[in-house]
């Protein structure tokens, strides 16, 4: 574990921009340039996540970003051999998924995966009939960025009381 290179991702930030461009009504409270992103190099744990989000709550994250010197609240880093393992459609979901854990503000929170914070995804995947365990469906994922977007629900307001469905 002390091999580990830490490499800036222009192509994380790429995707993350057109996945943004692409799904506005979900992830267009997210500020791209309040997220720093990097591929990690170097032997894989046992256990991996293969993306990982962490704000400015995290100490390690507040450390790390202090020292490039820039104004991010986020870090999100992949383990580049895990990542260029998986099947693009799935990348692109985990990514999805990661950004819209960002809280509005991008003040460095970050949502609680859960059936409430996530339930437009959660809605999405029991619609299609993928069910919940979608992030062990590897290459079965529909593509999030073909020629038109994904009818995904759209995301609850929070200045609304009721927290039933999203359709």
């Amino acid at each position: 574990m002390d091999d580990l290179i830490l490499v800036d991702s222009e192509e994380l930030k790429n995707l993350s921009i057109k996945l943004i461009d692409f799904y506005y009504l979900h992830l267009g409270h997210v500020d791209i340039e309040r997220i720093y992103f990097a591929e990690k190099i170097g032997e894989l744990p046992k256990k991996v996540n293969t993306l990982e989000l962490y704000g400015v709550t995290n100490a390690a994250v507040r450390q790390l970003l202090s020292k490039m010197g820039g104004q991010q609240n986020y870090c999100l880093t992949v383990w580049k051999d895990a990542w260029d393992a998986l099947h693009p459609n799935t990348q692109l979901w985990l990514l999805f998924d990661a950004l819209y854990s960002i809280e509005p503000g991008c003040n460095g929170k970050i949502k609680r995966p859960d059936i409430i914070e996530h339930a437009p995804i959660i809605e999405f995947f029991s619609i299609s009939n993928i069910g919940v365990h979608w992030r062990k469906c590897d290459g079965e994922l529909p593509c999030l960025l073909g020629e038109s977007p994904l009818a995904i629900p759209l995301p609850p307001d929070p200045d609304e009381d009721n927290m039933g469905s999203t359709i």
